[in-house]
């Protein structure tokens, strides 16, 4: 029995001094936060914290700080969100100050800049040109951008974002009218409005859009040839039926360019189309199944090639 006794004073004595202890420093660590926080207090009220925290705060509502803060922050990777979140910040107090319209398209450029084409580098871009005078050239407004150091046009911007919208073909369509009202790259504008109207299931529109298309050169920056115009303009005819006006189009598109796969590709489809008429006899459709053959085959050599001559990552 006294042993159990011992045991049980033994067990209790050390619960009771565990309690006593944790109490003890808890204590300690509240009386350690006071002093801090006193001591804190005390250095905050000193004239040198005090200019501090009003620099803190004047530099907290400047635009201009937050737009140099965008431009270093550019170079941590591409399209750094954090630079976009600074040029936001920079927006917001532009337009709740009631800012001169240069400033806040600068920094509207400057977003746009720091964006992927698409839907929101697109806004960006559109809240540009609203700014810019009728009679200002769009093409050679520039912005920054991470890989292109010496800047990118708000107009090649627009239509690469346009090119990333086509599955929303209303706004390509709306955007297209305003930048030809105001007289920009008519080529370029057409071919991406075709590829929307045909997105749209307007196929007579897309095929009036590249009819004007393939009637000009391509100009700096445009990323459809002319002998692609072509090729285009041929899937659109065979796709409605019309074969002997995408047979025409598919050979003036390797005319242009003999190693156009896109046109072996669409012709090929055009010869299969054929040996599927009526009134054909068994000769002429192994003939023209034949010729697709010969067009699918060469389609794939071409993008072997293409292929083996990309440069390794």
């Amino acid at each position: 029995m006294n042993k159990n006794n011992k045991g049980f004073l033994l067990s209790e004595a050390l619960v009771v001094s565990t309690i006593l202890l944790t109490g003890l420093v808890f204590i300690y660590s509240m009386y350690v936060n006071s002093t801090m926080q006193v001591a804190m207090n005390r250095n905050m009220n000193t004239v040198n914290a005090t200019y501090l925290a009003s620099q803190i705060i004047r530099f907290a509502n400047d635009y201009e700080y937050w737009l140099e803060r965008a431009q270093l922050q550019r170079f941590s990777g591409p399209y750094s969100l954090q630079a976009r979140h600074d040029v936001s910040r920079a927006i917001e107090l532009l337009e709740a100050g009631g800012a001169e319209k240069d400033a806040l398209q600068r920094a509207y450029m400057q977003r746009a800049g720091l964006t992927p084409p698409g839907f929101i580098a697109l806004k960006d871009c559109l809240k540009v040109i609203e700014m810019a005078s009728p009679d200002a050239n769009i093409e050679v407004i520039r912005c920054q951008t991470f890989f292109a150091q010496e800047g990118i046009s708000i107009f090649d911007l627009t239509v690469n974002s346009m090119q990333a919208l086509l599955s929303e073909p209303p706004v390509v369509l709306s955007v297209c009218e305003q930048l030809l009202k105001r007289g920009c790259d008519e080529r370029r504008l057409l071919a991406v409005r075709g590829q929307a109207y045909w997105q749209m299931g307007e196929q007579a529109k897309a095929i009036e859009d590249y009819k004007v298309v393939v009637m000009f050169e391509p100009s700096a920056g445009d990323t459809v040839s002319r002998s692609d115009a072509y090729a285009s303009l041929g899937v659109y005819y065979r796709v409605t039926g019309k074969l002997d006006e995408a047979f025409e189009n598919f050979s003036l598109a390797l005319e242009e360019d003999p190693k156009n796969a896109y046109a072996y590709y669409g012709r090929g489809f055009a010869y299969q189309d054929k040996s599927r008429q009526p009134g054909l006899t068994e000769e002429q459709r192994k003939e023209f199944q034949e010729l697709a053959k010969q067009d699918h085959d060469t389609r794939m050599e071409l993008l072997q090639l293409q292929q083996q001559r990309r440069p390794p990552r």
